[in-house]
């Protein structure tokens, strides 16, 4: 679960950019019934916004510096998750929803062997939909750590 450090590297307006295509592309793929492409990006978006959000609730909870890129590939879908319900920066009910949305799509994509057409139209809107309330928790948890100038003057 990890994007390249070049990717990593570019500004914020860029990874919006990329972000705003990527979402127009997984809409364009359920347009077009390409539902395995569909899905399989929409995951992937999922995952990188997980590790975002990861990556910032660390620097701010420890007070740390950017985790190295090892650190970062080493951790697994499931203790992402698990780190972010534990940090705050998620509820149970999100941490199951993921948990359920990660098993849903290795269960689609077993299915393939048996079934081209196993992955569905709302199995990619579910991973929209929550890489989106990632992005969302992410914003308010950070925010929740931000020092009020109201109360330091």
């Amino acid at each position: 679960m990890s994007r390249q450090q070049e990717h990593d590297d570019l500004s914020a307006q860029a990874k919006e950019q990329v972000f705003k295509t990527a979402y127009g592309n997984v809409k364009q793929f359920v347009e077009d019934r390409n539902f395995i492409a569909a899905n399989v990006l929409a995951f992937a978006i999922l995952e990188d916004r997980l590790q975002a959000a990861w990556t910032a609730a660390r620097m701010v909870r420890l007070n740390s510096a950017k985790p190295t890129r090892r650190e970062v590939n080493r951790n697994r879908f499931a203790d992402t998750v698990r780190d972010l319900l534990t940090w705050g920066v998620i509820d149970t009910e999100m941490a199951q929803a993921l948990h359920s949305n990660a098993h849903e799509r290795n269960r689609l994509t077993h299915e393939m062997i048996w079934r081209l057409n196993s992955f569905t139209r709302k199995a990619a809107e579910t991973s929209v939909r929550l890489s989106r309330k990632i992005d969302t928790h992410q914003r308010k948890f950070i925010a929740s750590y931000r020092p009020r100038e109201h109360l330091t003057k």
